[in-house]
C-alpha cells in the first residue's frame, strides 16, 4: 500500500506592496552647508575654509547665521578637480 503524502493547505500568494514613490532628484539650484560638500569633495573641513580664502573654492553665500554654497557652483569644483587630476 501506497503512503500519501499529507498535503499542507496552500496559502495563496499574498499581493506585493506597490513600490515606494521615486525621490525627485535634489534641486540643482539649491544651497549645500558645509557638512554635504565635504560629501562631495573628499577633503577635510580646513581644506575648504583655506580654498575659500585663497579663492579656489567658490563664493559663499551668506543667510544670517548661516554659511552655503551653490550647489552647482561645488558640483563644478568637484568636476573640475576630477577632469584636472
Amino acid at each position: 500500500m501506497k503512503k500519501s503524502r499529507s498535503s499542507t493547505p496552500q496559502q495563496s500568494p499574498v499581493p506585493a506592496a506597490p513600490p515606494p514613490p521615486a525621490t525627485p532628484p535634489p534641486d540643482p539650484n539649491r544651497l549645500v552647508r558645509l557638512p554635504e560638500i565635504l560629501q562631495i569633495l573628499p577633503i577635510k573641513k580646513s581644506t575648504w575654509w583655506k580654498w575659500c580664502q585663497e579663492g579656489k573654492a567658490p563664493a559663499p553665500v551668506r543667510l544670517g547665521r548661516c554659511t552655503c554654497w551653490k550647489y552647482t557652483d561645488v558640483v563644478a569644483l568637484a568636476m573640475e578637480g576630477i577632469n584636472h587630476g
